[in-house]
């Protein structure tokens, strides 16, 4: 029978154990669950805030497109931030950023010049931040369709989504557009609820490793009793008995080891009474053939000693 000693316990550490393999596939389960249900929940869910955020700021921008009409902007030239026209703009694009609750609301041109913002540090004709504007938009705008990016971080990490609507003149053609940028603050919400759904995922990886670890010394406790009595069985002690697991399982292995054991100590009785029996029989005829050996060895020397005797006499 093989042994489970320390030869034998250095060659189980060699193979997976069950802590190990409980350890791997809850680790496995708890991933599987995370790309399954969570990952495509957070994306669907940013995806869907996104597209709607975009769809009110495009409402919004061509709200402001039309309180711009193209034969005012087409007034406008470099210098004229102060005249009464140019202030009208910017107090209606103020009025419309207060109302709605979005950052920035201005008109500029689609060379990226600027017409019209409310800040006061933009003057007309300078260049606009559009660090985030696509060459695809400038396609969408020129066939008077409304465009938005996706969620974007700003230089002091808030998220920003910008939408433009256009300004078509008398011919069809694109004139001006509006740029309207606004914090993204349900994307962040979403963001939020990644983390949480990454850190749920560390806590339950800790969770499954603990759990692992409980019930895997609650199966292997048993299993090392099974070892170490069919180690004592291997040597000799064939009393030796496995505590009863109340695990059905290994409850059905320790009995069917223990009644093993029962029944090699049976036949190591029967192999005992045997011997005896047999040592007995045996002894019986040996002590028999001793006699006679040794009855035998002194009826041999009586006659030597006899004529030994006779030939003193005739001398």
């Amino acid at each position: 029978m093989e042994s489970y000693g320390i030869d034998g316990m250095k060659k189980l550490k060699s193979n997976r154990t069950i802590f190990a393999t409980q350890v791997f596939f809850y680790l496995l389960l708890i991933l599987a669950v995370i790309l399954i249900f969570g990952v495509p929940f957070i994306s669907t869910a940013r995806t869907h805030l996104e597209n709607e955020i975009g769809r009110k700021l495009k409402d919004i921008a061509k709200i402001a497109a039309r309180n711009a009409p193209y034969e005012r902007l087409a007034l406008i030239k470099t210098g004229d931030d102060q005249t009464r026209m140019v202030l009208r703009l910017k107090e209606k694009l103020s009025e419309i950023r207060e109302a709605t609750g979005v950052e920035d609301v201005f008109i500029f041109q689609p060379d990226g010049s600027l017409l019209v913002d409310p800040r006061l540090d933009r003057l007309i004709g300078s260049p606009s931040a559009l660090g985030h504007f696509k060459k695809d938009f400038l396609t969408s705008l020129q066939q008077g369709r409304p465009a938005s990016t996706g969620s974007y971080p700003a230089a002091n990490d808030q998220l920003f989504i910008s939408a433009y609507a256009p300004v078509m003149d008398d011919q069809g053609r694109l004139f001006a557009i509006v740029g309207v940028n606004a914090g993204a603050t349900e994307i962040e919400l979403i963001n939020r609820m990644q983390s949480r759904l990454y850190w749920t995922a560390a806590g339950g990886a800790i969770i499954a490793f603990l759990v692992a670890l409980l019930l895997a010394r609650t199966l292997t406790r048993p299993i090392r009793h099974m070892a170490r009595t069919a180690e004592q069985i291997g040597n000799g002690d064939y009393q030796a008995r496995v505590p009863i697991p109340s695990i059905l399982e290994l409850e059905v292995l320790a009995n069917s080891l223990n009644e093993m054991a029962r029944l090699v100590q049976a036949r190591d009785a029967k192999l005992k009474e045997m011997s005896a029996s047999v040592a007995h029989e045996i002894r019986n005829p040996l002590n028999s053939i001793k006699l006679l050996i040794t009855l035998l060895g002194e009826e041999l020397q009586e006659p030597r000693d006899g004529t030994k005797s006779a030939s003193s006499t005739a001398f």
